[in-house]
C-alpha cells in the first residue's frame, strides 16, 4: 500500500485523473481511427483529440463535412450507432482503468 502525505493528496489525485483522461481519450482516438470507413483514408486521418489538461477533459472530432454522415451509417463499412458504441465502451474502460490505479497504490 502507498502511503501519501496529506499535503501531496492533491497533486496525487489531480495526476492520476490527468493521466486516466489522456489515456481514455488516447484508447478511444485508437478505437474510433480502427473502425472508420475506408475510401481514401482522409476520414481515418482526420480524427483530432484535445485533452484538456486544467479541465480534466477530452474531445475527440472529426471535422469533415461527411464525418457525421459517416458516424450515422452512410458507408456500408460501418454501421449506424458505431460511434456511440465505442464512446460507451470508453465509459467501461475509463472505469476499469481508475479501479487499476486504485489497486496498484
Amino acid at each position: 500500500m502507498r502511503t501519501i502525505r496529506f499535503d501531496q493528496i492533491d497533486e496525487y489525485v489531480r495526476q492520476n485523473v490527468i493521466d486516466l483522461v489522456a489515456a481514455t481519450a488516447l484508447e478511444a482516438e485508437r478505437r474510433l481511427k480502427e473502425a472508420s470507413p475506408i475510401d481514401t483514408g482522409t476520414f481515418k486521418r482526420n480524427w483530432q483529440n484535445d485533452v484538456g489538461i486544467k479541465k480534466y477533459s477530452a474531445s475527440i472530432s472529426n471535422n469533415l463535412p461527411y464525418a457525421e454522415r459517416l458516424a450515422n451509417g452512410w458507408s456500408k463499412q460501418a454501421p449506424s450507432g458505431w460511434v456511440q458504441t465505442i464512446s460507451k465502451d470508453m465509459q467501461l474502460y475509463a472505469e476499469r482503468q481508475a479501479r487499476s490505479i486504485e489497486a496498484s497504490d
